[in-house]
């Protein structure tokens, strides 16, 4: 929408909780972002492999089926692009 930021969106039902990741986006650099949950009470926010921020996981899906998207808003009817390098997704065994 013209926005030049990255945000994490947690989201239950219609409800978000966002927080800011990255502003402005530099056109063509390349980011290492990451998130990862603590199976308790946080999301911790990674770039270039530096914890900048954590999110409240108030709004944290607890009983719906989740997939892995990425989304490009575009307010400027002009053309926009995303590119991806590689998603890693993981979950620790207990």
């Amino acid at each position: 929408d013209g926005s030049t930021t990255v945000n994490l969106l947690v989201t239950k039902g219609s409800t978000s909780t966002t927080t800011q990741v990255l502003a402005p986006i530099v056109a063509a650099t390349y980011y290492q972002l990451g998130w990862y949950y603590n199976g308790v009470d946080r999301i911790d926010i990674f770039l270039d492999d530096n914890r900048i921020a954590s999110s409240a996981v108030t709004n944290l899906p607890d009983t719906e089926e989740l997939t892995i998207s990425f989304g490009l808003q575009n307010g400027e009817n002009a053309a926009k692009t995303m590119r991806v390098d590689y998603i890693l997704v993981s979950k620790m065994r207990v």
